[in-house]
């Protein structure tokens, strides 16, 4: 039976954050790669994400704050990701920015899982969730080819 938006996304997030650990921990070459790889899978889950689960849930009451709060912190883990990309004064610095944005993405999954996810059920039917998860998984592969820097992804909203 095919997966529904909830484990799709369950999934990514587990694999986000092995990936988060593994660039905390590594040295500097490895770790340069690791964050290309964050960086790309945190943009293309952003955007599948956003023109397909949170689009849903936009037209519901019970859920359109919730989704105005997940694209918000979609936008600061996106600063996050520039920051370290342009992180000048060593390792240190690296390493704070890492843990920040490891801070950040735990937060937000921590509410989306929780909070999100209830509210979803509530208001999405089963059969509403598999075609979610089967357009989020072609768009993001879309994006991933792409190959998407975040600002092209998480433009200021002024």
């Amino acid at each position: 039976m095919p997966k529904m938006i909830y484990e799709v996304l369950e999934r990514e997030h587990r694999m986000v954050a092995d990936l988060l650990q593994r660039a905390q921990r590594a040295g500097a070459d490895e770790r340069v790669d690791l964050l290309a790889q964050i960086s790309q899978e945190l943009i293309a889950h952003s955007e599948a994400e956003s023109e397909t689960f949170y689009a849903a849930l936009r037209d519901h009451d019970e859920t359109r704050d919730l989704v105005e709060d997940a694209e918000s912190e979609h936008q600061q883990i996106a600063v996050l990701l520039d920051q370290i990309d342009h992180a000048e004064g060593g390792d240190g610095a690296i390493q704070t920015r890492i843990q920040e944005l490891i801070e950040a993405v735990e937060q937000h999954v921590q509410e989306e899982e929780g909070d999100i996810f209830a509210r979803a059920r509530s208001v999405l039917d089963e059969d509403q969730a598999r075609d979610l998860a089967e357009r989020f998984r072609a768009i993001k592969a879309s994006v991933t080819e792409e190959e998407l820097a975040p600002e092209d992804v998480f433009e200021s909203e002024e």
